[in-house]
């Protein structure tokens, strides 16, 4: 299994509550809260981890909120890294049928070119900062 340095955007939603505040550490973005954490991690346990702090993998709704979280990964760690998002389609009924993890509906295409190609039928999970767009990483566990 490769491990690459991954950073995990964590999404801390609250469904009942708007929330005007974050968290310490954690960054507000139009009603939901994001944390940058720099960790060597395969996206299940990038997952993981976001769901022990909360949240979950970001999910992307605009390229305004994709900006936003280029802007704080650049923040934190001083360079554009590279970082998982909650985005799959390993799970699903259908290849090819994207999900977020958070449950949200996958509303959003800023592919990179030639994206997603699903390289080898391997390729299921979303990372961002390859590039300007998104592109499409192997499945770890």
């Amino acid at each position: 299994v490769i491990v690459m340095w991954k950073v995990c955007l964590l999404l801390c939603l609250l469904l009942d509550t708007v929330h005007r505040y974050c968290p310490h550490h954690w960054t507000l973005y139009g009603h939901r809260c994001y944390r940058f954490f720099t960790s060597r991690l395969t996206w299940y346990e990038a997952e993981c981890e976001c769901v022990n702090n909360g949240g979950s993998l970001a999910s992307v709704h605009s390229v305004a909120e994709y900006k936003f979280l280029q802007i704080l990964v650049k923040r934190v760690a001083g360079f554009l890294d590279l970082a998982w998002l909650g985005g799959y389609d390993n799970l699903s009924v259908q290849e090819g049928h994207w999900l977020w993890s958070d449950g949200s509906k996958v509303n959003f295409n800023y592919w990179a070119s030639n994206q997603p190609d699903n390289y080898m039928g391997m390729e299921d999970c979303l990372e961002m900062n390859a590039g300007e767009k998104l592109y499409l990483r192997h499945f770890m566990f």
